[in-house]
């Protein structure tokens, strides 16, 4: 999770940014090409979320006006709607390794909570929440959504360590909701492996749900 070689450079960067504001033109060359390939990125980010802007008025359709309302006002979960997220998350999970060029099969329930794709999944859920919350699909467009999905992947390394420092609220709180959605999950894990169940059998269960298409 930390790579020991980037650490070590840290303050080698900032002294070249530093240079760079100072009017070295060579850093300044440097420092251009790096915001150039990270604006690259964050666009690829953007178009990536054009389907899941596409999918978020349809899939705010899975939650009843009761459920929604509960969403947008901040309202304590009820059981029922907390299974239905979390079998929202999982699909998004299962989805994810399948498509993961790393991955060959999901964990199990020891590894899951600390497996980044599942904790990239439950941030990533959490801002679709966030958008079905402030209105569905009428306010989340791709550039709106893709920002999101960019504090949701700081989110995610952020649930390894202690915190996140950022100034962004937004960024706060998808961090901070991420948390608590994981520590509700984990519990609920671990009950599902004391019963006796194995990670094959959600993903099974998740494959046999009828499309509601």
């Amino acid at each position: 999770m930390v790579d020991k070689k980037q650490t070590a450079f840290f303050k080698t960067f900032c002294d070249k940014v530093e240079g760079a504001k100072n009017g070295d033109q060579l850093l300044q060359k440097q420092l251009k090409g790096k915001c150039e390939a990270a604006a690259f990125d964050l666009e690829k980010t953007v178009k990536n979320q054009e389907t899941f802007t596409a999918n978020l008025a349809e899939h705010a359709q899975d939650y009843t006006e009761a459920e929604l309302k509960i969403l947008r006002k901040g309202e304590p979960i009820t059981p029922e709607l907390l299974r239905k997220i979390t079998d929202h998350i999982f699909g998004l999970l299962v989805g994810l390794v399948a498509t993961h060029h790393y991955f060959k099969k999901l964990p199990d329930f020891k590894t899951l909570p600390n497996a980044f794709l599942f904790r990239f999944a439950v941030a990533g859920y959490v801002v679709a929440l966030r958008c079905i919350k402030e209105g569905g699909a009428k306010g989340a467009s791709a550039e709106n959504i893709g920002s999101q999905m960019v504090d949701a992947i700081f989110a995610t390394y952020a649930t390894y360590f202690d915190g996140i420092l950022t100034k962004d609220r937004r960024c706060q709180e998808i961090c901070d909701t991420t948390n608590d959605v994981l520590k509700v999950l984990r519990s609920g894990f671990e009950k599902l492996e004391a019963d006796g169940w194995q990670i094959q059998d959600l993903a099974k269960k998740k494959d046999a749900t009828p499309n509601s298409d």
